[in-house]
């Protein structure tokens, strides 16, 4: 294992807030995210229709997937925007035919507002999620590996 020279000009000495293992193993973390970001930007690529997705995008429709239907406060918790960045969003997701809104279907509030995930939504997200695993495959940066990291830390 390379152990760093700490005594070069500008880089100072570390707080001695971790120990060397869990820095180390926060560096592996970033390399790891790195190589994670650089093949989910490479798999969208590979997708048709990809060019409506962002990272906000990917996010909403990779949870609907998964979760189901959402309302829109919990969409801006979970991609960190306003409500009306929520509803630009929808809108655009809408219009592509990704997602839909109906009204008044939870029993506790006629009035909410209910985002799901439509049929091509839903193929348009796995379709990048097939492609994301095979790149990941490539780059040898396995599944496992990157929840071992994780616990970890």
């Amino acid at each position: 294992m390379h152990t760093p020279d700490r005594s070069r000009p500008g880089i100072g000495t570390l707080p001695r807030v971790y120990d060397e293992e869990s820095l180390n193993l926060s560096l592996e973390l970033i390399v790891g995210f790195a190589t994670l970001g650089r093949q989910m930007n490479e798999a969208l690529v590979g997708v048709p229709g990809s060019e409506l997705l962002d990272n906000r995008a990917i996010t909403l429709l990779s949870n609907l997937e998964l979760e189901g239907p959402m309302r829109p406060g919990e969409v801006a918790q979970m991609v960190e925007l306003t409500t009306g960045g929520v509803t630009k969003l929808v809108s655009r997701l809408e219009s592509a035919g990704l997602v839909k809104r109906s009204h008044g279907d939870y029993a506790d509030d006629l009035r909410a507002v209910k985002i799901t995930i439509t049929e091509q939504g839903s193929d348009l997200i796995r379709r990048y999620a097939y492609e994301l695993v095979l790149r990941i495959s490539e780059a040898r940066l396995t599944i496992e590996r990157m929840h071992l990291l994780a616990q970890d830390f």
